[in-house]
């Protein structure tokens, strides 16, 4: 998939190679809307190694790992014509066209968080608003894929903005 300059791959699956007592890492980025994300990740405890603790989770650094592995398995267009596309290496004799990859790869993720527009909060209120007689926090939620106090958040952004009314405790208004 073209992502700018770069070809990536529609899906990668990478097993990150460890130490034989130590926990393996498996990882699949996938490209959803022109973007790399991860959509899966494994910590698995190898038959003679010691157990997946704490520690292994804290020491996956997801977003780095994401970057790299994907520019690592990117190919930089070169030029594009009738002919098909003309594709470099990414990893070259120098760091400078790696380094390049990795800010192609970092600038398409940037934009994978919501703006938060007048028009964002205006349709954050409505769809709270669809929903006060059950849960429209929840409603929001569910509708962006985000955590609840991230919604909630939103919902006070709208209120803020006059978009919903102000509430009292334990009474919904919109």
């Amino acid at each position: 998939m073209r992502v700018r300059d770069q070809l990536i791959p529609p899906e990668v699956m990478v097993e990150m190679p460890s130490a034989p007592d130590l926990p393996s890492l498996t990882m699949k980025i996938e490209m959803r809307k022109e973007v790399p994300v991860c959509t899966e990740i494994t910590i698995r405890a190898k038959e003679d190694g010691r157990e997946v603790r704490t520690t292994d989770l804290r020491a996956v650094q997801l977003q780095d790992l994401l970057e790299l592995i994907v520019t690592a398995v990117s190919s930089k267009i070169i030029s594009a014509g009738p002919e098909g596309l003309v594709l470099g290496d990414n990893q070259g004799a120098t760091t400078e066209n790696f380094d390049a990859a990795l800010a192609t790869i970092r600038a398409a993720r940037k934009g994978t968080r919501a703006r938060i527009t007048d028009d964002f909060l205006r349709e954050v209120a409505e769809t709270y608003r669809a929903n006060v007689d059950g849960s429209p926090t929840k409603a929001v939620e569910e509708k962006y894929g985000v955590e609840y106090r991230t919604a909630a958040r939103w919902v006070e952004r709208a209120r803020a903005k006059g978009y919903l009314p102000a509430t009292t405790p334990g009474k919904r208004k919109a």
